[in-house]
């Protein structure tokens, strides 16, 4: 079966090498337009480590702005409480300046004993306000739980950390009371908890947090101070955050109210903190292009393989089946595709080894941020070329696929006679 198709194909050369061409251009073009789109899905579908889509935000607002470090502190902890009572609300807790995707998130180095310089993100919150509960961070096995850690009293020079802080600084051992060095010699930072990974960006692929107590609710209040609920299971974040929004003016004491409540995904989305909108935009661009392959593609294979209605006449009349007939042109099909495919590769390969692959989020925004990035297969140059590659192969199989099948088996119906009559 090889020979005859390898000798069907070279006797069919002039127009075979049309459709190669056209299949190593579709090759680089796919490989353009498919690495980005998978890479950056593969990002975002990565755990969080919180539990993002029973998350409501809500604007917390003080009339008179020039007086907000004068406000009083038992009017918002009245709102709190009321929040708390509601029946749909899990948990609700205090949200100072930083938390999971916000832009306020700090960062700071960390320098292992091997030397090398670890980026951290800070995440700063308010004591005995449920934080750590009302996001779903869970601890680390074998370590505190959440509910201590949320009551723990935190001196600015203790952290808790992510298990990969840990494993990264501390392999083997139990992390608590252990020494973080900082990019200086006189910082040092004690380990007093470890909680589950927490990626601080859902665009980044590191899970490096620290959290730290802030100064205290009026301190926080000068930093787009808020409350984040957490809706009981079975509760729709968004149905929440509409009907709180229609019943917003009960949500006030004094000179203190709720301005506004969103879902957690509107309000990164809102903060420009994902760039969702570079990615919708690939993800457009690539169904364009699929569209255009499933036209092109699949449009000159049927037409290729239409015309061969007399051949197909003529194998029939020497005994061959509908299936042998069927399965000669897939394999045409898929030779031609995976010439043009090797060759496709191997060209975008050359562009790939002086200009590197894309790395997703985390490259394009932290890279000169972030030194030790996690760990998968999309750094590593080899096991990400040959994914892609792979995904590229079968797409364009697919189309070849179908625009060759199809033609295939009604010519191979065909009446003999009436083939070689009208041809």
């Amino acid at each position: 079966m090889i020979k005859i198709i390898l000798k069907n194909i070279w006797s069919r050369r002039r127009i075979n090498g049309w459709l190669i061409a056209e299949l190593i251009l579709i090759t680089v073009l796919a490989w353009i337009m498919l690495d980005p789109v998978v890479e950056m899905t593969y990002d975002l579908s990565l755990e969080k480590g919180y539990d993002a889509d029973r998350l409501c935000a809500l604007t917390v607002k003080v009339s008179n702005d020039t007086t907000l470090e004068k406000a009083n502190d038992d009017q918002f902890y009245r709102i709190f409480d009321k929040i708390k009572r509601l029946p749909e609300v899990e948990n609700v807790t205090l949200t100072s300046f930083t938390f999971p995707e916000s832009q306020g998130t700090s960062d700071r180095v960390f320098v292992t004993n091997d030397s090398a310089r670890i980026v951290a993100s800070v995440i700063y919150y308010l004591p005995n306000v449920n934080f750590f509960e009302t996001f779903g961070i869970k601890s680390a096995e074998g370590y505190e739980s959440v509910d201590n850690l949320s009551k723990m009293s935190l001196s600015e020079n203790q952290f808790i950390i992510t298990k990969s802080l840990a494993d990264r600084f501390f392999p083997g051992e139990n992390a608590i009371g252990k020494t973080l060095s900082g990019d200086s010699e006189d910082e040092q930072y004690e380990v007093v908890g470890v909680v589950e990974d927490v990626r601080p960006f859902s665009i980044n692929r590191n899970a490096n947090a620290v959290f730290s107590l802030t100064e205290g609710l009026q301190g926080a209040m000068m930093y787009n101070f808020g409350m984040m609920v957490k809706v009981k299971e079975g509760i729709n974040a968004k149905d929440f955050a509409y009907k709180f929004n229609q019943n917003i003016s009960e949500f006030k004491d004094g000179r203190t109210y709720i301005e506004s409540a969103v879902t957690y995904d509107i309000l990164t989305e809102n903060r420009n903190i994902t760039p969702m909108g570079e990615y919708k935009l690939k993800v457009i661009l690539l169904c364009f292009f699929l569209i255009n392959l499933i036209i092109g593609v699949i449009g000159n294979f049927w037409l290729q393989t239409r015309q061969r209605a007399s051949e197909v006449a003529i194998m029939k009349s020497f005994g061959a089946t509908r299936r042998n007939i069927v399965s000669l042109l897939i394999g045409e099909g898929t030779v031609l595709t995976f010439i043009a495919w090797l060759i496709g590769c191997i060209i975008y390969l050359q562009y790939a080894l002086s200009h590197g692959l894309y790395m997703g989020f985390t490259q394009n925004l932290f890279q000169s941020f972030y030194s030790d990035i996690a760990d998968c297969w999309v750094n590593n140059f080899s096991v990400h070329f040959l994914i892609i590659s792979l995904i590229v192969f079968a797409v364009m199989w697919v189309f070849v696929l179908i625009g060759v099948t199809i033609p295939a088996v009604n010519i191979s119906k065909t009446n003999t006679a009436a083939a070689l009559h009208n041809d």
